[in-house]
């Protein structure tokens, strides 16, 4: 949570809002109406300007009771600021807002709003002034006040106020806040006994408090002269969480203060800590402090040989450094050897990688690693397009192990693949035609079927597959891939489904809470959802067997979509999506295909990137989550890692140091960038985009230049990734389905069953 930092800190659940109009109001929700509309699921999909929530915030105040006041409407400055707050762009919304005159600027609304872009650029000792005699002024915001005081109080102080604010709490995380601000007000004594606390009552599965409060007792413990208990915690987080940054310091901090500093077993945990978080130079320097007869030198070359494997930095390395290890007795020397093939064929010594395989079949016969090398091996020969040494070596693992494969359905697979493209159209056809008979099985496996039936000259029945496709999940990738599959066999192709009017059961208007609509006012939308989301039962109440189709209503006023993605999916049946809408369920799939920051995302589309496969990249890759981090380490709605937005800034003239990739104006303008990028870079293939947006650009490129000329839909099937495979898959299918929605499918006619031949990635490629 960030608690020791001196800036302005933030708390899940807290709602620092305000209001362009002032309300003094009930608490209650107001219920929903009913409005008959028969209106097309596109225009139900439309941006929220600024414009419409004002009116919204005033066709609501007009039917409640006289105490519900707002302000007339906003100039064109504070309209624009209010926008850019929407998109979290906090410079921009702040120097907008510097530039309001005369009463409007000191409106407590305003001051308000001034006071929430500060904390967003992290400038409270900015904050606390501009809150000053704002109590009872703002309505329902008031009762944020105090918290939002607090938080910045624990920045900059006064500290002894953020701490009797955050005391009087029920909750252990605030019970940590109080405890970091009565530190920083020199109480030491009380704020050890808050961590006490805490620690005392953690709740269950509170893991991050328990380490930050850990890191702070031990902080308290070693400024009071208490080196028993500073010793305890440090020890603590020393050996449990040896790879945060927070803990960097605590072996010496220990060994300072205690007679008996990290052991060597000790040393030893940290180390493989270290090798599983691919912290190369950490888990050497923590090795070279194991005694040697802690650790026996195959141990430490494994050790550093997965430490190189999972930083993915040197690959090589790795392979040299786990070879070495499984010679000189490792702990599974097995294992290591098996690892250093797959670190050769990361690294593209595809030969070394081959013989390696070979080998660990051929000395452990009897072991797991034998099976899955024999597996890689037959699957590696299959990505290098050695075809006909791929299906040699997949039938003869499936002679050798037989029903005991632990690679079974992926052998299977492939081998249809590989059929496919051996031209062995009488095996590929049945191949195809049993793995689309499985559960939950891919429309593509029956698209490949009818290739193979078409390549095999069955012509009418390959036809008449790739329409039963279309005709059941028209706005799959498989439905598009039969689409130019019947167009170059010359034959009428049914059109894209086009979005048409029809009549709906009453839409469903909800009118929102006073205080949702405050916050909407101001742009705070983010926080809207929040509050939104805690009046779910009441705003739901009135309709009871409409209850999902409400909430998503009342979701659909917010410009942002992460909630209302959630309801679409959780009360979406299996296939809901596969045909096209009926009437009652065209609610479910605006709810589920929604179109958050509209206006942000239309300006940041390009030529060769519509709004709508924007879209469909976001709902894949975030599910429209704006704070979320992947394991790899990318973030926001877009899901674009350090390294790679760092480039993107240098594409676009901007300071790498200032990007921020959990803010939407941020995110969406760099992933859209990218996409495009990566649409040029592949000869305005958008399928081969997809691949190198989630694989990386030089994976893509080895792939294509190994396919031989393979057309889109054997190329896609091609992919060695399974993981690859679907994100294009599922990335395509998001995109015909927003296109469908939007009424413009112009883009997909770039989708062509022909690839480029092959594709030189120059210095610029990242």
């Amino acid at each position: 949570m960030g608690l020791v930092n001196a800036r302005c800190s933030s708390a899940a659940g807290f709602l620092l809002s305000g209001a362009l109009a002032l309300l003094s109001c009930s608490r209650s929700s107001r219920p929903l109406e009913t409005e008959d509309a028969s209106t097309a699921a596109a225009a139900n999909m439309r941006a929220q300007s600024q414009q419409q929530l004002v009116s919204s915030a005033k066709v609501s105040a007009a039917g409640a009771s006289d105490d519900f006041r707002y302000l007339p409407q906003p100039s064109a400055a504070l309209s624009q600021a209010i926008a850019r707050v929407r998109l979290e762009d906090y410079a921009t919304a702040d120097e907008l807002l510097g530039k309001l005159v005369g009463r409007e600027q000191a409106l407590p609304e305003v001051r308000y709003l001034r006071a929430k872009v500060k904390k967003g650029l992290e400038q409270c000792e900015q904050v606390l002034p501009l809150l000053v005699e704002l109590d009872g002024k703002l309505g329902v915001l008031d009762e944020d006040l105090p918290r939002f005081r607090a938080y910045c109080e624990l920045g900059v102080g006064p500290f002894d106020k953020a701490a009797q604010y955050f005391s009087a709490s029920s909750d252990p995380r605030d019970w940590l806040s109080a405890a970091v601000a009565e530190e920083r007000a020199g109480k030491l004594e009380v704020a050890r006994k808050l961590t006490d606390k805490i620690l005392l009552k953690l709740p269950k599965g509170a893991k991050e408090l328990e380490f930050q409060t850990r890191v702070v007792r031990a902080r308290l413990a070693e400024a009071q002269k208490l080196s028993p208990l500073a010793a305890t915690e440090l020890r603590w987080l020393a050996t449990m969480h040896p790879t945060r940054a927070e803990t960097a310091t605590a072996p010496a901090r220990l060994a300072a203060l205690s007679k008996y500093p990290l052991t060597p077993k000790e040393r030893l945990t940290r180390a493989k800590a270290f090798s599983q978080a691919g912290q190369v130079e950490a888990c050497e320097q923590e090795l070279a402090l194991v005694p040697q007869a802690s650790a026996k030198k195959g141990e430490r070359q494994s050790l550093l040989g997965w430490a190189n494997y999972t930083s993915r930095k040197d690959y090589l390395k790795a392979a040299e450094l786990l070879s070495s290890a499984a010679r000189k007795g490792s702990r599974d020397p097995v294992m290591d050897l098996f690892y250093a093939a797959r670190a050769l064929s990361r690294g593209d010594d595809d030969e070394h990688a081959l013989r390696k395989y070979s080998e660990v079949a051929q000395l452990y016969p009897k072991t797991v690693w034998a099976d899955h090398s024999r597996y890689q091996r037959a699957r590696l020969l299959f990505i290098l397009g050695r075809w006909k040494e791929s299906e040699a070596a997949y039938l003869d693992y499936q002679k050798r192990l037989g029903k005991a494969a632990r690679h079974k359905s992926d052998v299977q697979r492939e081998l249809a693949v590989l059929w496919l493209i051996l031209g062995k159209s009488k095996l590929a056809a049945p191949a195809f035609g049993n793995l689309a008979k499985q559960a939950k099985a891919s429309p593509m496996y029956q698209e490949g079927q009818a290739v193979a039936l078409e390549l095999g000259g069955q012509r009418a029945e390959a036809s008449k597959l790739y329409r039963e496709i279309i005709e059941r999940e028209p706005l799959s990738l498989a439905a598009q891939l039969s689409r130019l599959r019947l167009s170059a066999l010359g034959e009428n192709v049914p059109a894209f489904p086009a979005l048409v009017p029809k009549l709906r059961p009453a839409r469903l208007k909800p009118k929102l809470p006073h205080k949702v609509l405050a916050l909407l006012a101001l742009g705070l939308d983010r926080e809207a959802e929040k509050v939104l989301k805690e009046h779910e039962v009441d705003l739901a109440r009135e309709f009871p067997t409409r209850k999902a189709e409400a909430l998503c209503a009342a979701y659909g006023e917010l410009a942002t979509a992460e909630r209302r993605f959630q309801l679409g999916m959780n009360n979406a049946k299996p296939g809901a999506f596969d045909a096209l809408p009926a009437p009652e369920a065209e609610w479910l799939w605006e709810c589920a295909y929604p179109q958050p920051y509209a206006e942000h995302v239309q300006q940041s589309s390009t030529a060769q990137v519509s709004s709508a496969l924007l879209f469909g990249l976001m709902r894949q890759e975030s599910g429209f989550r704006v704070q979320v981090q992947s394991a790899a380490a990318a973030r926001g709605l877009m899901q674009i890692i350090d390294p790679t937005a760092q480039r993107i800034a240098q594409d676009l003239g901007l300071d790498p140091h200032s990007v921020k990739l959990d803010r939407p104006h941020i995110n969406v303008r760099f992933g859209a960038h990218y996409l495009d990028k990566l649409v040029s870079t592949f000869q305005g293939s958008v399928p081969l985009a997809l691949a190198a947006y989630n694989a990386g650009p030089p994976a893509v490129a080895r792939w294509l230049e190994k396919g031989h000329g393979l057309p889109l839909d054997l190329f896609i099937a091609s992919i060695p990734y399974e993981e690859t495979r679907g994100y294009v898959e599922r990335v395509m299918s998001n995109w015909l389905h927003y296109a469908y929605l939007s009424g413009d499918s112009s883009g997909l006619s770039r989708v062509s069953l022909k690839l480029p031949q092959a594709v030189k990635l120059g210095p610029d490629a990242y």
